[in-house]
């Protein structure tokens, strides 16, 4: 190495930076930083829209089961967050199975009642004595037939019916 690239070297290497090449020094630091956190940003805010993916039944709502992020947009009304992640959840079971419905067959439950597929695909354990309403939702169901009741498919109303819950 020559003498004169040598003392150019030391100079630039000892002399004091100015107030622009400190500001250039910070702007290359942060644009730095920020690409590297830019992938975990852009993940962290696509994730909700690829667990989203459940989709509304015919009813509008979504089925016991599918994931949601709040109540009104589950059939039963009832979106509760277990093992991490939120998911549409049944009520009044009572016993009933999966593939019970006395829409079809009487299938009794409990001391009182009789099993129901709701609109949300679930197991219902509920009274006899349903009144054919057009809902689509359980909370459709409280007003006339109290705290607890279900909206049930069934083929005798040609739709849905409300039934109160089994005691």
């Amino acid at each position: 190495m020559n003498q004169n690239r040598f003392a150019t070297l030391t100079r630039t290497v000892t002399r004091v930076p100015s107030r622009r090449d400190l500001l250039r020094g910070l702007a290359a630091t942060g644009l730095g930083i920020g690409t590297l956190r830019l992938p975990r940003l852009v993940q962290a805010y696509t994730r909700p829209t690829e667990e989203a993916a459940a989709l509304a039944n015919q009813y509008g709502c979504l089925n016991v089961g599918d994931r949601c992020r709040r109540a009104s947009q589950c059939c039963s009304s009832i979106c509760e967050r277990r093992n991490g992640k939120k998911k549409c959840r049944a009520h009044h079971r009572g016993g009933c199975a999966a593939t019970s419905d006395s829409c079809r067959m009487l299938v009794t439950c409990k001391t009182s009642g009789f099993c129901f597929r709701t609109t949300g695909n679930a197991s219902f354990c509920g009274e006899l004595g349903g009144t054919c309403s057009g809902c689509a939702k359980d909370v459709d169901c409280v007003p006339t037939h109290g705290p607890g009741a279900a909206c049930v498919v069934c083929a005798e109303c040609a739709g849905t019916t409300c039934f109160a819950a089994a005691v």
